[in-house]
């Protein structure tokens, strides 16, 4: 009869076996499935002939070798940000025409809201970054606001704000790519 220790060893060696061969490695990194899902002709190569999956995938890249001829460790495509339709009525930019219903207006991946007369009912969304995208160094910052910016404000800009560091930045422009450093 195992012991209670050898029963969790075994379980535990089972569980990391099943996590392993289920594509868990990606997930381990950060990516999601979905920015990896890159035809063969545009991706862009990440590693070096014969590399294998754990080296590729513990430098933030994807693996896929199913397609011989092109890179099976390539970058991923970045997140995307998150759209958001609520900010100040007076910031909107117009993305419509004169009568565009909620239905075409959302088909042009705008916002739509009639709810305010004289500003644009269909509108661009502002981008908002994801929390990876707002890691930034303080001497990489770009600027995105002025001096004493409100948080609100900032986030209204599409940008991040950081007041932890003096002398840089507070209100700066999210990272383009995804949190991995190629």
């Amino acid at each position: 009869m195992p012991t209670v220790m050898e029963a969790r060893a075994l379980w535990l060696l089972l569980l990391v076996l099943a996590l392993g061969s289920s594509g868990w490695t990606e997930q381990d990194v950060g990516l999601l499935e979905s920015q990896c899902a890159i035809e063969g002709s545009e991706r862009v190569d990440c590693g070096y002939p014969e590399i294998s999956q754990e080296v590729c995938t513990n430098r933030c890249c994807c693996f896929d070798s199913s397609i011989r001829g092109v890179p099976w460790c390539f970058k991923p495509m970045r997140k995307p940000a998150e759209v958001q339709c609520v900010f100040p009525a007076k910031e909107r930019v117009n993305c419509g025409y004169p009568g565009i219903g909620k239905e075409d207006c959302n088909n042009r991946g705008c916002c739509f809201d009639s709810s305010t007369a004289g500003v644009p009912w269909c509108f661009k969304p502002l981008k908002k970054p994801v929390e990876s995208q707002c890691v930034v160094p303080g001497s990489e910052r770009v600027n995105c606001g002025y001096p004493a910016i409100s948080q609100e404000e900032c986030s209204n800009r599409g940008c991040c704000f950081d007041s932890k560091t003096p002398g840089v930045p507070w209100c700066f422009k999210p990272l383009e790519e995804t949190e991995c450093t190629f």
